[in-house]
């Protein structure tokens, strides 16, 4: 079984301080609770490897994630598939 790496709370404290989050925020990149946060900087447990990982991406790339969040359009589905019975009709004529 391979070793992952487990982040010490001070690291864990440490890394968010400097990327200057709150715990909510920084539990937020992380798809978790900021209670759940706030247990992994206390050491009451411990912050699973992949969950790390995915903050330090998180980090890196906050401003490329913040900007492709931002591009996405807010389309509701039937916005999006309104036409498709027409296109489709119309297909079937042209045919």
């Amino acid at each position: 079984m391979e070793d992952f790496y487990i982040p010490n709370e001070k690291e864990i404290r440490g890394h968010r301080l400097r990327a200057q989050l709150t715990q909510g925020q920084a539990a937020k990149c992380c798809c978790v609770a900021q209670a759940t946060w706030a247990r992994w900087e206390t050491g009451r447990n411990k912050m699973p490897p992949g969950l790390w990982k995915l903050f330090l991406i998180e980090l890196k790339y906050e401003s490329d994630i913040k900007e492709v969040e931002e591009e996405i359009p807010t389309t509701s589905l039937d916005q999006i598939t309104e036409t498709w019975d027409e296109d489709y009709i119309s297909q079937l004529e042209g045919r």
